[in-house]
């Protein structure tokens, strides 16, 4: 039995961790090092695991903004747990950035991809749920 999208039960922030998902996926595929003025590159899958699995987490997240659209229960608290893996992957990524090796630079997937952490970060800051749990943990603090 099939199931109908519901696309009333998408909000902005839905929207933006979905579309940053795909992009992310698509992102891999894009050139992340390159060597000799380009003539030499390698995707997200030939540089490694600290390559591919930040933009797949994105992907994740995308795919559980995507579920209640379909009936599926949604990750409680999604904005909060979108806001703690675009930390993490923003982390990731720049670590892969510092450790390349002497004469490979990043190319445009490595950019994207940092841009697009960043994207997902923002928008997951901006509900009203994320920005009361970073409120209660300051005051904690």
């Amino acid at each position: 039995m099939a199931q109908e999208l519901d696309m009333g039960k998408f909000d902005r922030t839905a929207w933006v961790l979905m579309v940053c998902g795909v992009v992310a996926f698509i992102d891999t595929f894009l050139p992340w090092a390159s060597a000799l003025g380009g003539l030499v590159s390698g995707s997200a899958w030939d540089v490694g695991f600290w390559a591919w699995f930040p933009m797949m987490a994105l992907l994740a997240v995308g795919v559980a903004a995507f579920l209640p659209g379909l009936g599926v229960r949604s990750i409680p608290d999604l904005p909060v747990v979108a806001l703690g893996v675009s930390v993490l992957a923003l982390l990731i990524l720049l670590i892969r950035w510092a450790t390349y090796p002497t004469g490979l630079g990043a190319g445009a997937g490595l950019i994207i991809g940092i841009v697009l952490v960043v994207i997902v970060g923002v928008a997951a800051y901006m509900t009203d749920t994320t920005r009361a749990a970073v409120a209660k943990l300051r005051k904690r603090a």
